[in-house]
């Protein structure tokens, strides 16, 4: 057997080991043949095989590993869209000696898009206001100790803290109160029956 006839063969041994590997492609060929009988020529087939890649092209996997990145990062303006806007939520302070009612309040509010700091008494709020300062103040009336208009004058007394807006929630509708709200002239005052939308409209209106 010649070297090119040993050659085929051996192509077509690893064709049957495993025919997925390879795409056939035959080739007419004339070869000599040599038997003990003379030389006989007779046309045989050349297998030329051409290993099939299971591997995709570097460029494709480049394009898919991208495109998977980019799904999974949010563009660089969204993310600093977001980070701006989370910068940009106000700060409201809540006090209320009712903590169901300052927890009820802490929820509407934080829907409404701002955050929320919470104290339960007059000497609490005036603690924490030593170091945070809040956008705006939503303020119960009537506490005990320090009600809300006793912590309102602290509140103006402080150089510091006398620019915070405050909106008084309250559920008296005397005279009297009425008539110390209005020598007060807080930034709002909402009644606690007006409920959540009310809440929310008032504050909306004094953040603007």
């Amino acid at each position: 057997m010649g070297c090119e006839d040993f050659w085929s063969l051996s192509l077509l041994c690893a064709y049957a080991s495993d025919p997925l590997r390879y795409l056939l492609t035959p080739i007419a060929a004339s070869r000599a043949v040599k038997s003990r009988a003379g030389t006989v020529t007779t046309r045989m087939t050349v297998i030329r095989t051409t290993a099939v890649t299971r591997t995709k092209p570097v460029a494709v996997r480049t394009a898919a590993r991208t495109k998977t990145m980019a799904a999974r990062t949010k563009p660089a303006a969204v993310r600093t869209k977001t980070m701006l806007r989370r910068q940009e939520m106000s700060l409201v302070m809540l006090v209320d000696d009712d903590v169901d009612m300052l927890k009820l309040t802490e929820r509407w509010i934080m829907k409404a898009g701002y955050e929320t700091l919470c104290a339960s008494s007059g000497a609490e709020t005036l603690d924490i206001l030593k170091t945070v300062r809040p956008d705006v103040i939503v303020l119960d009336y009537a506490m005990p100790q320090m009600d809300g208009p006793a912590l309102y004058r602290a509140v103006k007394a402080d150089d510091d803290l006398r620019d915070i807006p405050v909106i008084f929630r309250t559920g008296k509708e005397d005279e009297e109160s009425e008539s110390i709200l209005a020598e007060l002239a807080p930034a709002g005052v909402i009644s606690k029956s007006e409920g959540k939308n009310g809440l929310i409209g008032i504050l909306n209106d004094v953040m603007k």
